[in-house]
């Protein structure tokens, strides 16, 4: 009994002194990290969209496709395939050696077979089929449906169509041919107008001009640039315009500084300014009165019946004869514009060899064939473009349908807008022309028309019929 007491006193004194040896826990003052077994959101898919995923599933959709191929069985043909059915025979040589070998050894050590106990066979019990009592089929008598005679309404005549007479359509009953809008210059007489433009040139140039070296000039020439492209009033337009003349003829002065252009430029580009202005307004008005007849026309066409090709024709005619009026008017008038210019711009010309005592003959006699040419490119769009306007109407009438001029057809279906955006990027140094003011707009639209007719496979003789004003 001591002895257990001494025991239990001698390990409560260890637990005691172990207990007081317990080093007590303290806060881990260092940072806790702990590495991430799986990624969910990985940086280098960060900034991937869901058309970048799309693109990567099918790129790796198509490797697998093609590691495919890789893995099927090649085709063994020629020298190959007689190879692998000589190893094949080998192959099937030695493993026919091999079983019969171990057939041998497989006999030998193979122990008696016991005679096998045969069992009394036991009879199967036999199945009764219960037997029925015949029945006789009834085969039912086929009753055929009475005949019943459907009666047919009565077939009322179809009333005739109700026929359209010229009095019912103002548009042939009581045609008249149209009368182009007068030009207003044409009006104005071209000594007075010399005159009056003269005087105000003289004014506009009589002011002192600064001065300017190369760089300024260089620097006001970009500003005037960038302030034309904002401009909307035409007016303002042409006064930056004849800045911008003024001050590249001293920009190609070999002097310093700047220097008063001659009176004689001065002219002559006011002139050239002048004319395209004047020419480009002339061709608005005549392109307005085109619009007005075409619009006209497919009105009372909607009103026509396809199946009245009499009066279809007649309107289609009555059309003809209002576009060939039209192109006459132009082509008179447009000599007259031509005449007017050459007598006028030939004035000032005249008022400013008087003012400076300088010779213009040379001038004055370039301008007799410039304007003349200018105007006839006029004449010669306008008309090539009234033609093709005449054969889309009688192709969307029925009237005529040449399946040659299909391109034709396609082409002037297309509007004044879609035309120019279609020469902006199929003939862009043309339309660069347009922009700069040195082809008109109606020269632009018809450049439009034949490339797209080219292009859709107007032949080369039609192409030189429909528009000889442009093919050279």
């Amino acid at each position: 009994m001591a002895e257990k007491k001494e025991d239990f006193r001698s390990t409560s004194e260890k637990i005691y002194i172990m207990e007081n040896k317990i080093i007590q826990p303290s806060e881990f003052k260092g940072e806790v990290t702990s590495d991430s077994t799986v990624v969910l959101s990985p940086e280098e898919y960060g900034d991937t969209t869901y058309e970048d995923m799309l693109n990567m599933y099918s790129r790796m959709d198509k490797i697998r496709k093609l590691s495919e191929r890789f893995l099927k069985e090649e085709k063994i043909t020629g020298t190959e395939k007689k190879a692998a059915e000589e190893a094949a025979k080998n192959i099937e040589k030695v493993a026919k050696e091999h079983s019969a070998l171990e057939i041998e050894e497989a006999k030998a050590e193979k122990p008696p077979i016991e005679p096998e106990i045969e069992m009394p066979a036991v009879p199967a019990p036999e199945e009764k089929v219960p037997e029925y009592p015949e029945k006789e089929v009834v085969v039912p008598k086929i009753v055929k449906p009475p005949e019943i005679k459907e009666e047919k309404p009565p077939i009322e005549p179809v009333a005739p169509l109700e026929e359209i007479t010229a009095k019912d359509l103002p548009y042939i009953a009581s045609h008249k041919l149209p009368i182009l809008p007068d030009y207003s210059l044409l009006s104005v007489d071209p000594d007075k107008f010399a005159e009056e433009r003269f005087r105000e040139i003289i004014q506009k140039t009589s002011k002192e001009v600064p001065k300017m070296n190369k760089k300024e000039i260089k620097s006001r020439m970009l500003e005037l640039t960038k302030q034309l492209f904002r401009e909307k009033s035409s007016a303002k337009r042409e006064e930056i315009k004849r800045e911008i003349v003024s001050l590249k003829e001293m920009l190609s002065s070999p002097l310093k500084g700047a220097k008063k252009p001659k009176l004689k430029d001065i002219l002559i580009g006011e002139q050239e300014i002048e004319f395209f202005n004047s020419r480009r307004e002339f061709e608005s008005l005549v392109r307005k009165e085109i619009r007005r007849l075409r619009k006209e026309f497919y009105e009372v066409a909607d009103k026509i019946p396809k199946e009245d090709t009499e009066n279809m024709r007649k309107a289609v005619s009555l059309m003809t004869a209002d576009f060939n009026e039209i192109k006459k008017q132009a082509s008179d008038n447009a000599e007259k514009i031509s005449e007017f210019f050459i007598n006028a711009h030939s004035a000032m010309l005249e008022l400013a060899s008087k003012e400076e005592k300088i010779r213009t003959e040379k001038e004055i006699e370039k301008i007799k064939q410039y304007c003349p040419a200018e105007m006839s490119i006029t004449r010669r769009v306008f008309s090539d473009y009234a033609d093709g306007i005449i054969e889309k109407a009688s192709y969307d009438t029925g009237i005529s349908a040449d399946e040659n001029l299909k391109p034709l057809y396609q082409a002037y279906d297309m509007s004044e807008e879609q035309l120019l955006n279609y020469l902006q990027s199929h003939l862009s140094k043309k339309y660069g022309e347009y922009e700069q003011n040195r082809i008109t707009k109606q020269e632009a639209l018809v450049y439009a028309l034949m490339k797209i007719s080219e292009e859709k496979g107007l032949s080369n003789e039609l192409l030189k019929k429909y528009f000889s004003s442009v093919i050279k």
